[in-house]
């Protein structure tokens, strides 16, 4: 069942496991045990969206470009500025006919350049540029498309954001009952590494951890990150047998 906390109920149970009361305590300030809240939390999003739930996964809706990137086999479209992981791509080619594109490596990017097919419909993407940092800010990260589109198409990206820190105490992180253990201990165990964990508390901290972790991997879904369809996967292989000349 559902189970949210807030950030006052977070703090105030790290601080009664970890020995670190009061709130005035020196060697655990608030705002150090909010940072580590914060990063406790993103991380077990994260394994939460990589075990194949999908709780925390947004979608935007955009376009693709037309042909290839200049110079090169592939086309590209923007990571979502806040993107931590790509979930799934859905690429809509008419009318009710959307389609899933299927992730690949980047090394595949030529694939579709050897028998002279520039660009068609996308059949695979491939993350490889997270934004390049200038000062204080990020420039857009980059997918690749593989073929390129031959025309612009709708597309959903579904990807986990990132993690927006908070520090107003009522503010509430929503999750299911016992995940808030695995970001507890966490959080315990940065404490005791910081007090060098004279009354051995990161032990304790470790073990239970690690079966908060197994509680919350236990209640994900056991759907597999892409989910093969077969009738399509057929049609990919054909169309993708002529652009290599099979048949």
């Amino acid at each position: 069942m559902a189970r949210a906390r807030t950030l006052l109920q977070l703090r105030t149970r790290i601080r009664a496991l970890a020995d670190c009361e009061p709130e005035t305590n020196a060697r655990h300030p608030t705002s150090q045990l909010n940072t580590w809240i914060n990063e406790s939390w993103q991380a077990l999003r994260a394994m939460v969206t990589d075990k194949g739930d999908l709780l925390y996964v947004k979608n935007v809706s955009t376009s693709t470009g037309v042909g290839p990137d200049t110079g090169k086999s592939y086309g590209l479209l923007a990571l979502p500025v806040t993107a931590v992981r790509i979930h799934a791509i859905d690429i809509t080619v008419a009318p009710n006919d959307v389609r899933e594109l299927t992730p690949t490596t980047f090394n595949a990017r030529n694939e579709y350049s050897v028998y002279g097919v520039i660009a068609d419909v996308p059949i695979h993407f491939a993350v490889f540029n997270i934004g390049e940092e200038s000062g204080a800010t990020v420039g857009n990260g980059w997918i690749a498309l593989m073929p390129a589109p031959d025309r612009p198409f709708p597309v959903t990206i579904y990807y986990l954001p990132a993690w927006t820190d908070v520090t107003n105490d009522a503010f509430v992180f929503d999750g299911f009952e016992g995940w808030d253990d695995w970001v507890a201990h966490d959080v315990v165990m940065k404490c005791a590494e910081r007090d060098n964990d004279m009354q051995n508390v990161a032990q304790i901290a470790m073990q239970m951890k690690a079966e908060s972790e197994k509680r919350v991997l236990s209640a994900c879904s056991s759907m597999q990150r892409v989910a093969p369809s077969y009738g399509r996967d057929t049609a990919r292989s054909q169309r993708r047998g002529r652009w290599r000349g099979e048949w």
